[in-house]
């Protein structure tokens, strides 16, 4: 039975361990994704963006090599936004 527990234990220690670095990981993402609507809420009203605006919230944008098929030129363009990296 001791060695059941010992099993159950250190299994249990290597969850909590687990689920503290989840944690950290969610207020970290949690931070980031604030820090980007603070930023973000000052150009809710721009018409327009300028340089300055797009360096303050555009970390960098990826051209990949275009692609032709079907008679068609496609090319994947990736932004990355400061703080929140890329959206899907």
């Amino acid at each position: 039975m001791i060695s059941g527990y010992k099993q159950e234990r250190e299994s249990l220690t290597a969850r909590l361990e687990n689920l503290i670095v989840a944690i950290a990981e969610a207020e970290q993402e949690n931070t980031t994704i604030s820090e980007f609507m603070e930023l973000i809420t000052q150009y809710i009203h721009t018409k327009e963006f300028d340089r300055v605006i797009v360096h303050e919230l555009i970390e960098k944008i990826v051209v990949h090599q275009a692609e032709h098929s079907d008679g068609q030129r496609k090319q994947q363009i990736d932004i990355y936004f400061r703080f929140i990296g890329k959206l899907q």
